[in-house]
C-alpha cells in the first residue's frame, strides 16, 4: 500500500518523468495515472489510502458500495432513525464514533435510553428528512465529513430506487441489508474530476489507455489467483467427478475432512494460468508510456518472467501538497433545476401516536401489531398465496388470508401488491402507495389491506390510507370501490367508508409544507 502511494507521489512530484500529450510534453499529473488491481478489495483499500494522503483518486467500475464503511454507516443510521431502540444501530454508530466498550455497554443496559445527546440530536435532524432519502443520506454523510465517489454512488443508487418506486425507510434498510448479504455491486464512476488518479480492476481496464499505469499487489496468491476448490463436487475432463470431502475414522469416532485422494489426483493436472496471464498482460498494456509493477516479499511467479533486473524500492519524495490544489476539480456550471414534483408516500400522510402520546414513525403500517418484520413477512406470504405459490402455513394469519382469498375467488382478477398513485396537479405532487390486494369485479372494485394489529387503535388512520387508494383506483377504472381492513391477526374483516377528499388534500398540503421546511426550498 505504502509503495503504491510513494509511486504516485514519485510520478507527480519528482519532475523526472515527462509525458507526451497532444503533441507537446508535460509533467505527469494525477489524472494521467491509473492504478490497476487484480481484486476489488485492493482497489477500495487504495482509494482509502489515497484519501488519507491527500491524493485525489476515484474508483471506476463495480464496487460493493453497501459493504463499505459508508454503506454500513448509512444502514446503521437508517435503522436508528426507524427505531431508536435498535441495539444494532446505536452500537454500530457509537463504535464508529470511538466510544469505549464500557460506554456502549452502559447504553445497551439502558436499552438505548442513555444514547449520547449528540447522537440523539442527529437522529432528530435525520428523522425530519425521512420522506426524502436523498436529503437524509446527504445530511448523514455531511455529519461525518464524507464526500467521495462511494457516498455519491450510495446517494445516487438509493435516490433512484426511492424515486422509481414507493420505498420507505424500512424498504431502503432491507435493500442495503440484502446487498451486503449478497455482495451486490454497483457501478462507481466519476467523470467530473479528470485530474484525479483512476483506480480500477484488471477486468474493467480492458480497452482503456493511460500515460502511466501502476499495478500493485502482484504477489503470490493474488496474481495468479489461487484456485481454492471451494465446491464439494467438481468435474474435470481428466479427473472425472471428484468429491473434496470424505468421512474419516479416528479411533472410534468419525468426522468429515478433506479428501486426500482428491488432492492427490489434482496434482496430476497442470494448472491453467492462461486467463490470469492474459489479465496481467491487459493491465500492463494499458500503459502508453510508463508502467510500475509493485510486489511484496513473496512476488508472483509472473514477476520472474518479466523482471530484467533486481527489484527497486520506490523512494520517498519531497513535495508541495498545494501544487495542484487549484486544478484538482473542473466543476461545470450547473443551471438551476426546475421545481421537481413532490412524490409523497401514503404512509407519510398517516399519523400514529406512540405509547407516550407522541408522533411515531409512519414508515410501516404495522405500528400497532406484532412488529415491522413480522408484518412484512405476512404481506409477503399473502402475495405468494394470491399468486398460487406454497407458503409456510405455521403462521396463524395464513388461514385468515386464505379466507379472504376464498371470498374473492369469483372475481375477474386479483392483483396482489400493486402500486397506485393519486395526483394533485395543482400542488405539483403525487401520493403513491401499494395496495395489498386489488379485486376487480364487472360492476365494482374491492380494496383489501392486511393488518397484523392486535387492536383497532389506528383504524381511523387506516381509513385515510384506504381512501387514498380508493380515489386513485376509482379515477382509473371508473367503478365504485369498497374498502376492507382485514385484521388477519384478530381474525376479523371490517368494511370502512372513505374519508372526504378535503381531508386528504389537507394532509398533502401539510406534507408539502414539511418538505419545504426541511429542505429550505
Amino acid at each position: 500500500m505504502e509503495d503504491t502511494i510513494r509511486a504516485i507521489k514519485d510520478y507527480v512530484f519528482s519532475d523526472r518523468n515527462i509525458i507526451e500529450k497532444d503533441g507537446t510534453h508535460h509533467p505527469i499529473g494525477y489524472g494521467d495515472i491509473a492504478v490497476i488491481c487484480r481484486k476489488t478489495e485492493h482497489c477500495r483499500l487504495l482509494r482509502d489510502a489515497c484519501e488519507e494522503n491527500g491524493i485525489p483518486a476515484y474508483l471506476q467500475g463495480d464496487v460493493r458500495i453497501m459493504s463499505t464503511r459508508e454503506g454500513k454507516l448509512a444502514l446503521a443510521w437508517l435503522r436508528y432513525v426507524n427505531n431508536d431502540r435498535d441495539p444494532w444501530a446505536y452500537v454500530t454508530i457509537m463504535a464508529d464514533l470511538g466510544y469505549t466498550p464500557v460506554e456502549i455497554r452502559s447504553v445497551c443496559d439502558s436499552k438505548g435510553v442513555n444514547v449520547p445527546e449528540s447522537i440523539k440530536a442527529q437522529r432528530e435532524s435525520l428523522y425530519r428528512k425521512r420522506r426524502r432519502i436523498t436529503d437524509l443520506l446527504t445530511c448523514l454523510f455531511q455529519y461525518y465529513g464524507l464526500d467521495n465517489d462511494i457516498t455519491q454512488a450510495i446517494i445516487t443508487t438509493m435516490s433512484t430506487m426511492h424515486r422509481g418506486s414507493l420505498l420507505t425507510v424500512s424498504d431502503v434498510i432491507r435493500v442495503i441489508e440484502e446487498d451486503i448479504a449478497n455482495g451486490s455491486e454497483y457501478p462507481v464512476e466519476n467523470f467530473i474530476d479528470n485530474k484525479a488518479v483512476t483506480i480500477m480492476t484488471m477486468h474493467k481496464s480492458k480497452g482503456l489507455e493511460f500515460p502511466v499505469v501502476i499495478t500493485p499487489f502482484i504477489d503470490s496468491g493474488t496474481v495468479p489467483v489461487i484456485e481454492r476448490g471451494g465446491k464439494t463436487f467438481t468435474f474435470d475432463n481428466l479427473l472425472g467427478i471428484r468429491c473434496s470431502k470424505e468421512v474419516g475414522h479416528f479411533g472410534g469416532y468419525s468426522k468429515i475432512c478433506t479428501s486426500w485422494r482428491t488432492r492427490l489426483a489434482r496434482t496430476a493436472r497442470a494448472i491453467d494460468y492462461s486467463e490470469e496471464r492474459r489479465l496481467m498482460f491487459v493491465a500492463m498494456s494499458r500503459a502508453k508510456q510508463f508502467v510500475t509493477i509493485i510486489c511484496g516479499p513473496k512476488p508472483s511467479r509472473f514477476i520472474e518472467a518479466i523482471k530484467t533486473s533486481d527489484f527497486e524500492r520506490i523512494p520517498e519524495v519531497e513535495y508541495d501538497p498545494s501544487r495542484f490544489s487549484e486544478e484538482l476539480l473542473d466543476v461545470p456550471a450547473i443551471p438551476e433545476y426546475p421545481a421537481r414534483r413532490s412524490r409523497i408516500g401514503v404512509h407519510d400522510l398517516l399519523r400514529f401516536e406512540d405509547e407516550e402520546g407522541g408522533i411515531g414513525s409512519a414508515d410501516s403500517d404495522e405500528v400497532g401489531g406484532k412488529g415491522m418484520e413480522y408484518g412484512t413477512m405476512i404481506h409477503k406470504i399473502a402475495e405468494s398465496m394470491c399468486n398460487g405459490n406454497p407458503v409456510d402455513d405455521t403462521y396463524p394469519e395464513v388461514e385468515e388470508i386464505r379466507k379472504v382469498l376464498d371470498r374473492v375467488k369469483d372475481a375477474d382478477i386479483c392483483y396482489p401488491e400493486i402500486e397506485c398513485g393519486l395526483p394533485f396537479n395543482d400542488l405539483n405532487a403525487t401520493v403513491r402507495g401499494i395496495i395489498d390486494l386489488l379485486v376487480l369485479y364487472p360492476d365494482r372494485i374491492e380494496i383489501h389491506d392486511y393488518k397484523t394489529d392486535v387492536s383497532d387503535r389506528f383504524e381511523s388512520e387506516y381509513e385515510v390510507q384506504l381512501s387514498i387508494y380508493s380515489y386513485a383506483v376509482e379515477g382509473f377504472y371508473n367503478k365504485p370501490v369498497r374498502l376492507f381492513i382485514d385484521y388477519v391477526s384478530r381474525k376479523t374483516t371490517k368494511e370502512v367508508e372513505r374519508v372526504p377528499m378535503a381531508e386528504i388534500r389537507r394532509r398533502v398540503e401539510r406534507a408539502i409544507s414539511d418538505i419545504i421546511n426541511d429542505t429550505g426550498n
